[in-house]
């Protein structure tokens, strides 16, 4: 067996490599010092491998919304950062972030359920199924809305995360629409999100 070495990517046999340092290097970068910025920091995925679905996609929402506010942060602190790619994985993660929880909502009423990417009729699943708490705890964001037939765009762009991931269609086809992003606005809602998701989340809990 051979390992790569984390400091050079020389490959180094099972038993020359050190991995003293909780990463894998070769001798000659163990002679030197030579090691990768924060050596030792480090995690793994067994505790949320082993949680219930529902749980497992909450938090891996709580993990795309928090990556988002760390973009915003650093977007907003360093504007010559700001280009629209980092813009569209910014708002990819605060999308995605709504998604997976309104996924962990739904399963702990229907665990059976199929599930989709669309923000919009994934909350309206969540307000069907909590009728009795959709109006007290509900998660509002700018994709409530499914615009199908109200406004002119290529079909795929009717796909949120498609627009936000690739900012292409199949056919390789450019956006009709125009998008926008501010930084502090999105840090906002971040953090209104972030305090919704909690308050939701403690409700359909207790059900």
């Amino acid at each position: 067996m051979t390992y790569v070495c984390s400091t050079c990517g020389n490959t180094v046999s099972q038993q020359d490599v050190d991995t003293s340092g909780d990463i894998f290097r070769c001798p000659e970068c163990v002679r030197s010092g030579k090691t990768i910025k924060w050596p030792g920091v480090r995690v793994g995925s067994e505790l949320l491998g082993k949680a219930p679905i529902p749980e497992r996609l909450r938090q891996m929402s709580i993990g795309y919304l928090k990556s988002a506010q760390a973009l915003c942060f650093d977007l907003g602190e360093h504007p010559a950062h700001l280009d629209w790619p980092r813009a569209c994985v910014t708002y990819f993660c605060l999308y995605h972030a709504v998604e997976l929880f309104l996924k962990a909502c739904i399963p702990l009423r229907e665990p059976n359920e199929k599930l989709h990417h669309s923000v919009s009729k994934l909350q309206d699943r969540y307000c069907e199924i909590y009728p009795g708490i959709k109006d007290i705890v509900h998660i509002e964001t700018p994709w409530d809305l499914d615009l199908e037939g109200w406004v002119d765009v290529e079909e795929w762009e009717h796909h949120t995360d498609q627009v936000y991931r690739y900012m292409s269609g199949k056919n390789a086809t450019s956006p009709r629409s125009i998008h926008a992003f501010s930084p502090g606005m999105c840090l906002f809602m971040c953090e209104r999100l972030e305090g919704e998701m909690e308050d939701v989340w403690k409700a359909v809990s207790k059900l």
